[in-house]
């Protein structure tokens, strides 16, 4: 099914190296203002939480009682939505300063792969009259 494919084995690999590129100078023109962000978006998503806990306790009075199963699902609900906005958030801090390594490791490997290429296309006049013929060795 073409709709559940993701866009990385769809898309030709000049196309995909191109955006790495894109995204490799993006990260490295905007990496400070990245930073600011995501750490303001720790210190919100941390002040949101701290002022939820004592509307939650409010909530626990023992007049609730009958209530407390909501309030089970209701506090996991929001402690998972809670918990995966942190990960993202610290995914994309670790990934601001990080630098995007693998990416830049894919880039230089490619770049040396295609110069090797450029070298051997320009030396295909090369005479191999003179390359020895290997040797059957046997032990």
């Amino acid at each position: 099914m073409k709709l559940f494919r993701s866009l990385w084995t769809s898309m030709p690999d000049d196309e995909y190296i191109l955006r790495l590129r894109r995204d490799i100078t993006f990260v490295d023109r905007y990496r400070f203002w990245l930073v600011v962000f995501q750490i303001a978006l720790l210190v919100t998503v941390i002040w949101v939480f701290s002022g939820i806990i004592p509307v939650l306790l409010r909530i626990a009075q023992p007049a609730n009682a009958p209530a407390v199963f909501m309030g089970f699902i209701a506090g996991t609900a929001l402690g998972l939505a809670f918990g995966g906005m942190i990960y993202g958030i610290l995914h994309g801090l670790s990934s601001a300063l990080g630098g995007l390594r693998a990416e830049r490791l894919l880039i230089k490997l490619l770049d040396t792969l295609s110069a090797d290429e450029l070298e051997i296309q320009d030396d295909g006049d090369q005479d191999y009259d003179d390359i020895k013929e290997p040797q059957d060795q046997t032990w």
